[in-house]
């Protein structure tokens, strides 16, 4: 190697499905680490197609904490045919245990102990039900890690009630702020887009749906399902609403709330995720705890239009705020560059 030469650290970012955790959290992470670190990115399948060789410079995995929840492994076994960062699909009984039994100096714990755990939603650990912050089988399994990553604030507060250490390594929407020249006064249109998660609420949107379609003059627009739109087609759906509701009872993000508040929206919200730091109530929206609290909100906004168009205004003030979060220096500080 020439002399002054470095080279970059070089991560191997693994994901199960092509969606959020891969495009909105490891993708802009490689792009706030440009220059200072390498990521590469891979399926499982691809993962385990990888040969010692190709696997031995990587600092580091990272792995979203459900592989280790659908059957599939991460060990340091050597008789596997991928080294020390191999997944190993239909493991036998004992290597599973071998995650949630006491600790103890297995490879399987040693490999455990250099790995790093991104969650990037409170299901990944937590059962997906309304009281879900008050414990879990699976946190023994997340301590085993050598450090974890959560991007919520709410899911960062719940570990450390559970004493589980975590670093905090916020979510940057990759959208563009709308220019408030371009958000004028319009009747309000309120859009939702989630899949058919139970925790997504969905009888409540379709109660606030039918509600809304029978008293104004626009139609409440309510997708559900994992529909694929380009990013211009996703703007466009955004731009053509005013308001954007979500009755979650859990998340990790929710990332529509922060691209609605990107372009313009008031969202009429419950205070999940990281909806506190995106969603001011009486500012850019209104966060509600009851079925009332939504059909009033949103009667409110429908019926005062100056207000609706305060709180779009101020979404795009909170959104160009929120572009000022050191992701970088909070990646720097988990990824130890």
């Amino acid at each position: 190697m020439p002399p002054g030469l470095t080279v970059m650290p070089r991560f191997l970012y693994v994901y199960d499905i092509e969606g959020w955790a891969i495009h909105q959290v490891g993708r802009t992470w490689a792009k706030q680490l440009e220059g200072r670190a390498l990521f590469e990115f891979a399926t499982l399948a691809q993962a385990r197609a990888l040969s010692v060789a190709e696997l031995q410079d990587y600092r580091s995995c990272i792995l979203g904490f459900t592989n280790l929840l659908d059957g599939v492994a991460w060990h340091g076994l050597e008789p596997t045919t991928y080294g020390r960062y191999a997944t190993y699909q239909g493991v036998r009984r004992e290597l599973r245990m071998a995650l949630v039994a006491p600790l103890r100096d297995t490879p399987s714990d040693r490999y455990l102990r250099r790995s790093l755990a991104v969650l990037h939603d409170p299901m990944e650990v937590f059962p997906e039900r309304p009281d879900w912050q008050g414990g879990s089988p699976w946190l023994s399994r997340l301590r085993r890690f050598s450090r974890v990553a959560v991007t919520s604030d709410e899911l960062h507060r719940v570990l450390d009630r559970a004493r589980v250490s975590s670093s905090m390594v916020r979510t940057r929407p990759e959208i563009d702020i709308r220019h408030p020249s371009e958000v004028v006064t319009v009747p309000g249109r309120p859009l939702s887009v989630c899949a058919n998660h139970k925790r997504k609420n969905i009888p409540l949107l379709r109660a606030l749906k039918e509600v809304w379609d029978a008293a104004a003059d626009t139609a409440f627009t309510l997708t559900v399902g994992r529909g694929t739109l380009s990013r211009a087609e996703y703007t466009g759906l955004l731009d053509e609403h005013s308001v954007y509701v979500c009755t979650s009872w859990q998340e990790g993000g929710p990332l529509p709330v922060m691209e609605a508040v990107s372009r313009g929206l008031a969202v009429v919200t419950t205070n999940v995720g990281q909806v506190a730091r995106w969603v001011i109530h009486g500012r850019n929206g209104l966060i509600c705890r009851t079925p009332a609290e939504f059909h009033s909100a949103l009667e409110r906004l429908r019926s005062t239009p100056d207000l609706l168009l305060r709180m779009r205004l101020a979404s795009l003030e909170i959104a160009a705020e929120r572009r000022q979060d050191d992701v970088t220096g909070q990646l720097t500080e988990f990824l130890a560059l």
